[in-house]
Formats: structure tokens, C-alpha cells, sequence
């Protein structure tokens, strides 16, 4: 039903609209904070739905764990990814597997963690501040991942393990990236790369072979500044960024 959508706010909860964004309903108000990163929409059964609590962006709130809804949103219970919030946990991104979506991913800010039975439980499969994770359109054995400072990691057995990929990018004065793969090309993955320093652009980078090997696509001008045609410095990369492929280019 393309009439309904949900929207997520860094201190503002979980919305819904059911008539095109004419009118939208408040679907968290008595949670223990408002924020929301991440919404996942179960692809065969649009009642279950998966939050990632928490401004990952903004740091406004802080994660207190993952939720489930089985009733559209209607009502909310915990799964197995829980957090104190004095523990300051952020969740980036939630992915589900694309043929079996009781497996999902979370990419937080201690690791990238799996669950196989729709969240019942939760294991961390590589430590470190992630911020966003994509996989393969075709083949779902190979995953991509972005670490915050990190760099890119890769895992080719479906998130089981990850290794770390250097060969064409950089090694230091980064800190938000942003990857996807190419849907008419899934063999290309795209990363873009946001610079320490400012917050500007730091570049895009480009691999033809599923994340194995990457060059320099461009660094300027500053299509993260304020700006319309690049000519500034900086910007507030860390904070909003995101990159999305032509579906058919």
C-alpha cells in the first residue's frame, strides 16, 4: 500500500500516514525516548515492523535497544538488542537479508550484530562504530560495511565474518562513510567518503569487483557544503549523509 509511510525523528518518535501525508499518527509517544534511526518494514507481512531506537546521527538520544512491532506499529515490544541508556549505544542502520528476512543486520556503535530468528537473539559479529551496511542485489553472501574512521569492511559468508579492505583507499583523515551497490551493476559498490577535518568532502570512491579493490572516483568540488556549486568549505557530513545508485545507470 504505497499510501502509508513511516517516518522517523531524532527526538520526535515514529509516524505514520496512512492517506498520502495528508494526516499522520504518533506511533511512540510513551516510549522511554523519542528517537529513531532505522525502520524496517517486513517485505512478505507489512504488519511486522523493526525500529532502531535513538539518534545515531545527532546523538540527541541514545538507543535503549531494537524494537518489534506486530501489529503495524501500533504497539512496540523490546527484541533481544537491548541497552541501558547510560550506556550511550547508537544503532546506524538496520538491513534485512534479502531472502530471509527473520536474519537482520544492525550496524551500531559497537559492532555490526546478526539475528537469525527475527531478533529473539542478537550476536556481534565484528566490533567497532559502524555506520551503515548494504549487501549485494544479487548475491547475498556478500555484505558491505562501513566502520566510522574505520574504513570499509567486507564479508563474503552472509555477515558471518569481515575483513577490512585498503587496496585504492584511504587510511586516515575520514570519518563518515556512506556505501551501496549499483542495482542494474551489482558487481560495482560505491563509497563516499566524508573529510575529518570539516565535515566537507573528502571523496567518492568507486570498486568494480564487488568491494575488493577501489579508485578514486573525484574529490571536489564540495558537493557536501552549503554551497549549490561546491565552491565552499566543509559541511555537516558526519551528521546527515547518505548515498543512493540510479536503479537502471
Amino acid at each position: 500500500n504505497p499510501s502509508i509511510i513511516y517516518v522517523g525523528a531524532a527526538s520526535g518518535g515514529l509516524w505514520k500516514t496512512s492517506d498520502d501525508g495528508a494526516t499522520w499518527t504518533s506511533l511512540t509517544d510513551n516510549l522511554p525516548n523519542l528517537g529513531v534511526t532505522s525502520i524496517l518494514v517486513h517485505p512478505a507481512n507489512p504488519d511486522i515492523m523493526y525500529m532502531a531506537t535513538g539518534d545515531a546521527d545527532g546523538f540527541d538520544t541514545y538507543s535503549f535497544g531494537i524494537m518489534k512491532s506486530l501489529d503495524a506499529g501500533q504497539t512496540w515490544k523490546l527484541t533481544g538488542f537491548t541497552s541501558p541508556l547510560p550506556e550511550l549505544l547508537l544503532v546506524a542502520k538496520l538491513k534485512f537479508h534479502p531472502s530471509n528476512p527473520d536474519i537482520i543486520y544492525a550496524a551500531t556503535k559497537k559492532g555490526i550484530y546478526k539475528t537469525v530468528n527475527a531478533g529473539a537473539a542478537w550476536v556481534l559479529k565484528q566490533a567497532g562504530r559502524f555506520k551503515d551496511i548494504e549487501v549485494h542485489p544479487t548475491d547475498s553472501t556478500i555484505w558491505i560495511a562501513s566502520q566510522f574512521s574505520g574504513g570499509i569492511y567486507r564479508s563474503v559468508d552472509s555477515g558471518e565474518t569481515w575483513g577490512t579492505v585498503t587496496n585504492g583507499l584511504p587510511t586516515g583523515g575520514f570519518s563518515r562513510i556512506a556505501v551501496e551497490f549499483a542495482p542494474s551493476a551489482p558487481h560495482i559498490v560505491y563509497a563516499l567518503y566524508v573529510n575529518t577535518s570539516d565535515e566537507g568532502y573528502y571523496g567518492l570512491y568507486r570498486s568494480d569487483d564487488t568491494g575488493n579493490t577501489w579508485r578514486l572516483q573525484s574529490n571536489s568540488p564540495n558537493i557536501l557544503g552549503w554551497e549549490s556549486n561546491g565552491s565552499d568549505f566543509g559541511g555537516q557530513g558526519e551528521y546527515d549523509l547518505t548515498l543512493n545508485v540510479h536503479p537502471t545507470l
